[in-house]
């Protein structure tokens, strides 16, 4: 079994996929972008993760944290190309256990700026991640 990460977001596209595919996190775990249209407004990432319970914390966090920056980089850029300013990411994040059933779910939502540093992207996905991993989500 791997663990599964959907993304809904029109400005990851392919070549975005595979490069998280072929990244060091990407070895267990599967990527797929989902369009759903009408959940969120256009300007909200959703990204759900799906965690084997057994892969222990700092898989997950590896996991989660850099995927996330990987997003939020991709779409800083192409958002800013298009005139935007910011967007809202709401994480989900469900255990699995070995026979497939859902667990624990929790969710973050946090309010970007395009013109945010590197380091600052850096420590606000790193503090979701750990609010993700210490069950302070909803």
């Amino acid at each position: 079994m791997k663990n599964t990460v959907l993304i809904n977001c029109p400005l990851i596209d392919e070549e975005d996929l595979k490069e998280l595919r072929e990244s060091p996190c990407g070895a267990d775990t599967e990527f797929d972008s989902v369009l759903v249209h009408g959940l969120f407004g256009s300007e909200v990432v959703q990204v759900t993760f799906v965690i084997l319970q057994g892969i222990g914390i700092n898989a997950a966090y590896d996991l989660i944290k850099y995927t996330l920056l990987h997003v939020l980089k991709r779409v800083s850029e192409r958002g800013k190309e298009k005139g935007g300013t910011g967007t809202t990411i709401q994480v989900e994040v469900a255990e699995q256990d070995e026979n497939g059933k859902i667990g624990k779910r929790r969710s973050v939502r946090i309010t970007t700026s395009y013109e945010m540093e590197r380091e600052e992207r850096e420590k606000a996905v790193g503090k979701l991640t750990d609010d993700l991993l210490a069950g302070k989500g909803k």
